[in-house]
């Protein structure tokens, strides 16, 4: 009646005209009820050679430091694998460290979100939310082991008004380049607050006019370096005729690409890739990149991550106690938690986010937690009484010593000297209370 399966590779990366499951005459597509990915399964059930389930181990330590520890405990970066994680895999069972100096939370229902729902609306009319936007709609790092590559960007909308019928998505777009010691997601999570700082900056302008679809001699030139360079790309006029834009990229030396770009480099393609080997021979794709909430941090904490970790003072907000923020990031914190109301709103939001599974809180929980969290550290609440370390697992108790049989039987008062005659007189009176077969 059912039927499951457990295949070495992703189905669908062999599929060219069809579905993978089908009916016996190829007419229908057999779609699952119910699948799961690799990830998914590793972060539950693999175990390494010692029998260790390795990457459920990882995510409880990052879960435990992200649910007991301070909001800013985990950098960026860790908290972004906390979200992207939490719902391949099992969770433990672990809240915020007892606070002396914080209120009760709230009780709360998390099947019933009304009282949760009117927090967050508070907030929401009376706060202002930390501006947790980027100067980057997107990000991605590439293996570079030639020594120059191509940017390519063209004119793709319609234009009924141009004799070509295309013109460029926008006429500018601003782009930050870095050489990157490896092709790690979390190498490129970390450049996030430096090409925010470039492309907030000077960024000079290149301009290039190049045939479509040919290598262009002409073109201007970019290299990357460890501290990033900025520039910003004028797209020429494709009105009369269609003209892309190139780019070099010199990577002599340089095996780690990464890009931040104002936009996403997909809506400036026509017919071909974004990004080319020199001789405009093949496509290139990224290493890693970060997906569509690059730009965003709703579901972040808002503090530093690697080398930009330092504390900076921010004009008209009180540093508290968890102060570990980059310098954008506490000059754009938001304000809120000034009033006993807001403090109260603040706490059934938290009471929300911190006890009720992942799955069940909505997203206004979620984004509403992060939009305040910096203005609101002071007034988080506790789940816990005090007292309660949930650092610590008991010992079990020790085991019992061995006992005999004889001990058993003497501490269940039974009366072994007995014969059978005796133990039967013994049940028809009903004074005997135990026998051992």
């Amino acid at each position: 009646e059912n039927v499951a399966f457990f295949p070495a590779h992703a189905p669908t990366e062999f599929e060219r005209d069809m579905h993978y499951f089908m009916s016996t005459d190829l007419s229908t597509d057999i779609e699952a009820e119910a699948e799961t990915d690799a990830y998914e399964f590793n972060c539950k059930f693999h175990k390494n050679a010692d029998q260790v389930k390795v990457c459920a181990q990882a995510f409880y330590v990052i879960q435990a430091h992200h649910d007991y520890c301070p909001h800013d405990t985990l950098t960026r970066y860790e908290e972004e694998l906390f979200h992207e994680w939490e719902a391949k895999c099992y969770g433990c069972n672990i809240v915020r460290k007892y606070d002396a100096n914080l209120k009760k939370c709230p009780v709360i229902d998390c099947t019933d979100t009304t009282v949760a729902q009117l927090g967050y609306g508070h907030l929401n009319e009376t706060c202002t939310p930390a501006d947790t936007e980027y100067a980057f709609e997107w990000a991605a790092s590439f293996d570079t082991s030639e020594n120059s590559y191509t940017w390519v960007s063209q004119a793709n909308e319609d234009d009924n008004t141009a004799t070509s019928g295309k013109k460029y998505a926008d006429d500018t777009m601003i782009v930050a380049v870095f050489a990157m010691p490896n092709g790690l997601k979390s190498e490129l999570f970390g450049k996030k607050d430096a090409a925010d700082t470039l492309m907030s900056g000077a960024c000079p302008e290149i301009i290039a006019a190049c045939p479509p679809d040919t290598a262009c001699a002409g073109a201007p030139t970019i290299t990357p370096t460890t501290a990033g360079v900025c520039r910003t790309l004028k797209f020429p006029d494709s009105s009369a005729t269609l003209v892309d834009f190139h780019a070099a990229i010199n990577t002599v030396g340089v095996a780690h690409v990464a890009f931040f770009t104002q936009h996403v480099p997909t809506e400036f393609e026509r017919d071909g890739h974004y990004f080319y080997s020199a001789d405009h021979a093949e496509w290139h794709e990224p290493a890693s990149s970060l997906d569509n909430d690059a730009a965003h941090e709703h579901r972040r904490r808002l503090s530093a991550v690697g080398d930009h970790g330092r504390r900076l003072s921010a004009v008209g907000r009180k540093v508290g106690r968890n102060d570990r923020r980059s310098s954008r990031r506490l000059a754009n914190a938001g304000s809120c938690c000034t009033t006993a109301t807001q403090q109260g709103a603040w706490r059934q939001v938290v009471a929300y986010h911190d006890e009720c599974d992942h799955d069940i809180v909505p997203e206004y929980i979620e984004v509403g937690f992060h939009d305040y969290e910096a203005s609101c550290e002071d007034h988080f609440c506790n789940l816990v009484e005090a007292g309660i370390d949930q650092t610590v697992c008991p010992s079990p108790s020790p085991p019992s010593p061995p006992s005999t049989c004889a001990a058993e039987l003497a501490q269940c008062e039974v009366d072994k000297t007995l014969n059978a005659v005796q133990v039967l007189q013994k049940l028809a009176s009903g004074t005997i209370k135990l026998v051992f077969a």
